[in-house]
């Protein structure tokens, strides 16, 4: 099975936004060893079409006139001087004719071959993609294209955790688990050539194997040619060197200032790099593989005595992630290390989300005697793994409590284990609610009182009409009170209030990471909620997306299930699927959030929508899983064709959630009935809402029920242009196809048809209105998968089949719904017919 692509959407589609270029379609991508620009050149020239002229410029024909365009030519062409020469040879490249000239290592080229690309670009236009290494400078005739703003500069950055997660799936044909993604993506540091190595490495050590959560690769050892490659380039330094070489590796990345006197060595000798801005410089070596060859061949003693310099080097700093990296070298190599600064290491352990160190620095800090900061970061790292043990030594952190703060402190983490872990709200209202008035201090009733509504409202409390205002300090216990306030102000609809209380909190997420390690994600999420209520769909789902594509974090799971909600709402229910999928997944790895029963009721919803059997649904009294339940209740009802009955029930369960102080997201579920023609029925309840919220997207979607419940054309047309403007697309196709059946004038139903249309092509969606497409127009593999799915097959055993993963199978499905205009597998088993 050869290595699968990274799919890197963003840079691929400027890339071929830039061929398209006019009057010169040339780009060039740069970017360090390994970081895959050749293969993404040649991936996007092939995918073209018509010919590519191939050309590998290198060092060793640097001297050689036309050396490099030589092996591109069918023969030897004629020229008795080396201007005849270069006036045959583009010549002959132009009558070639190519869709694209693919030049790599460009940097590389002679400078009569680089005079030749010059002119094959700057006269003839012909489609250029060159690619040059970030050490290799452009110079000569492509230094001229460069400054004549000929080239369209593409910077290739390493893979995000999203396409290194996509490229092992696909490669291994399974859900890989989130820590293994991690762990390569920081072993590899994103390099596509480096990921490759190990993955195949772990493929050939067999420490590949299946878990609860998806594949778990373990990092496997270093192949013996790479480290031999890696070895002969570091056999140049002598012994001093080395040492310092070997310093780097144990403390990167290292403030340059403590390294200045000796860093700028290992920078000339290409070993090591400055990353960083001006004000934050550090020093780095250059290849993520340097520093374990460097470890690997150090000797015993010597490393001994390097790692107490290291250690000692970043205690210089008042840095708190370099005492960490100290810390850890101290244990590593054996070093005195005291419990104080252990406890320490593990709360930081626990911030950066590393909560198995967490766990072992933590069980390390209390082999002696238990201690507070000791018992509350062992605690809270079982918690975030999911461990039962979690919640005896939260307890005992309670115990030990020696004030207030603390107390409070160690209240929350372990209300939190109880109430999000162990899905027990109830129970951590009744640990909590008694301990809240006999708290002295207003900074930790805050701390603690944000965190009990919150449960409540998991338990089935309402929430109260506002969050309670903080002390007036800049301590966890206002920025615990920020976080509530902003909660309550967004399931309102209240987007102004929202956005205040989380302005107000963004200064003090930083310096109170170790108390509230996720406040930052939850005013993201809040900030998300924002631009949702605020009609602004498309940005929202943009700032989901970057958070969800970036590292694999605890926050991953949370990104998934908005994005699936963001789908499910804007007419992808096969995408919301998907990502309900693996929400569910993700937050059972971790959630800070409370969001599993949710997840798992989106998944159902989708299915529901999709015309498949609903999935399990989660018992829970939280408002957030009953709205959602009651979605996939009434698709499932209106599939039916008892769309009345669906619309009672989508009513009945809003108005629940707004006694439950949910009244944004009452209106979601409300305005549901809307996709089955039930506007009427909810009319009232969303312009209940939308007055008392001012959302914008609320007061839109109460405008559709009110159109349909007028039932007059020009009312449900400019619904459409509504629905369209907040991002809304499925709803205002639906709004402009019944506006184009309510007109009497036929030039203005063909008018409003052109618009659903237009809309449908923009947002491919899958659910509505056929194309003129049908089985003829799928693909050989997309007819199997379709005919697979019509027969009610799930998507993951139609992978499990075709040795693909269960993404490329939603991919397939979502195009084959589109093609075929269908939304779901009872319609694509109609459309099909009987197997043959």
């Amino acid at each position: 099975m050869s290595w699968p692509i990274a799919p890197r959407a963003a840079v691929r589609d400027r890339l071929e936004a830039a061929l398209r270029r006019r009057p010169f379609p040339a780009v060039l991508l740069t970017g360090p060893t390994g970081i895959g620009k050749t293969t993404l050149a040649r991936s996007v020239a092939e995918g073209r079409g018509g010919r590519v002229v191939d050309v590998v410029a290198l060092a060793e024909l640097t001297e050689v006139p036309l050396g490099a365009l030589a092996p591109a030519l069918a023969a030897p062409l004629p020229g008795s001087d080396l201007s005849e020469r270069l006036a045959n040879v583009v010549g002959a490249i132009v009558a070639m004719e190519p869709s694209v000239l693919l030049i790599d290592d460009a940097p590389l080229l002679d400078e009569l071959s680089a005079a030749a690309v010059y002119q094959l670009v700057r006269v003839y236009k012909l489609p250029c993609i060159l690619t040059a290494r970030d050490e290799h400078p452009l110079t000569g005739p492509l230094q001229r294209l460069d400054h004549e703003g000929v080239l369209e500069r593409i910077a290739v950055g390493p893979l995000t955790a999203a396409e290194v997660e996509a490229v092992l799936e696909e490669r291994l044909g399974a859900r890989v688990e989130p820590e293994s993604v991690r762990a390569l993506l920081a072993r590899s540091e994103g390099v596509p050539l480096v990921l490759r190595t190990l993955a195949l490495a772990a493929e050939e050590q067999r420490t590949i194997h299946l878990g609860e959560r998806g594949a778990i690769v373990d990092e496997p050892r270093l192949p013996v040619h790479v480290s031999a490659i890696v070895a002969d380039r570091l056999a140049v330094l002598d012994q001093p060197q080395r040492e310092q070489a070997i310093l780097l590796a144990l403390a990167q990345p290292l403030p340059y200032g403590l390294a200045s006197e000796w860093g700028d060595d290992l920078i000339g000798a290409g070993l090591a790099v400055v990353i960083g801005p001006p004000e934050q410089r550090r020093l780095a070596l250059s290849h993520p593989l340097i520093a374990e060859v460097l470890i690997a061949e150090a000797l015993p003693g010597v490393l001994d005595r390097l790692a107490g310099e290291a250690s000692a080097l970043l205690d210089e700093s008042a840095d708190e992630q370099l005492a960490f990296r100290g810390t850890l070298l101290r244990l590593r190599y054996g070093l005195p290390t005291d419990p104080g600064r252990l406890a320490r290491a593990a709360t930081h352990a626990h911030v950066v989300q590393d909560h198995a160190l967490a766990i072992r620095l933590a069980t390390l800090s209390c082999e002696g005697a238990p201690t507070f900061e000791g018992q509350l970061a062992l605690g809270s790292a079982l918690s975030s793994v999911g461990d039962p043990a979690a919640e005896t030594a939260l307890s005992a952190a309670v115990d030990l409590a020696s004030n207030d703060d603390e107390s409070a402190l160690a209240l929350v983490r372990l209300g939190h284990h109880l109430a999000i872990r162990l899905g027990r709200p109830a129970d951590a209202v009744a640990l909590a609610a008694p301990r809240l008035p006999t708290l002295a201090s207003d900074a930790a009733r805050a701390l603690l009182g944000a965190d009990l509504m919150k449960w409540g409202s998991m338990a089935g409390m309402a929430l109260p009409s506002d969050g309670a205002a903080g002390p007036a300090d800049a301590g966890p216990g206002a920025l615990a009170a920020l976080i509530g306030q902003a909660m309550v102000a967004s399931m309102l609809g209240d987007t102004g209030a929202t956005a205040a209380a989380t302005a107000a909190a963004r200064p003090l997420v930083d310096p109170l990471r170790a108390v509230i390690p996720h406040a930052g994600a939850l005013l993201d999420l809040n900030d998300f909620l924002v631009l949702v209520f605020d009609g602004q769909l498309g940005p929202a789902e943009a700032f989901a997306r970057a958070r969800h594509d970036g590292a694999r974090t605890d926050s991953t799971g949370l990104w998934s299930y908005t994005l699936g909600l963001i789908a499910l709402h804007t007419g992808r229910a096969t995408e919301a699927l998907a990502y309900a999928d693996r929400a569910v997944t993700e937050l059972a790895w971790r959630d800070f959030t409370g969001l599993q029963g949710a997840a798992i009721a989106l998944r159902a919803t989708a299915e529901a929508q999709l015309g498949a059997p609903a999935g399990d649904s989660a018992e829970s009294s939280d408002i957030k899983v009953i709205l959602q339940e009651a979605e996939a209740h009434a698709w499932t009802l209106a599939h039916d064709g008892e769309t009345a009955r669906a619309a009672a029930h989508l009513r009945d369960a809003a108005e629940g959630g707004i006694l439950a102080g949910h009244a944004a997201l009452a209106a979601l579920t409300a305005a549901t009935a809307c996709r089955f023609g039930r506007g009427a029925d909810v009319a009232d309840l969303l312009r209940s809402i939308a007055t008392r919220s001012g959302s914008t997207l609320v007061g839109v979607l109460a405008e559709y029920a009110r159109a349909q419940a007028s039932e007059r054309s020009a009312d449900l047309a400019r619904s459409a242009e509504q629905l369209a403007a907040v991002g809304m697309t499925v709803l205002a196709v639906e709004a402009w196809d019944a506006a184009a059946r309510r007109t009497t004038s036929r030039e203005e139903s063909r008018a409003c048809r052109r618009a659903a249309v237009a809309l449908r092509g923009d947002a491919e969606l899958l659910s509505l209105a056929p194309d003129s497409a049908g089985p003829d127009e799928l693909t050989e593999r997309e007819l199997v998968i379709a005919r697979a799915a019509a027969m009610r097959r799930r998507s993951h055993e139609i992978a499990a089949e075709l040795g693909l993963s269960v993404r490329t199978v939603d991919n397939h499905l979502g195009n084959i719904y589109r093609k075929l205009g269908v939304r779901n597998r009872l319609q694509l088993e109609t459309v099909l017919g009987p197997p043959e």
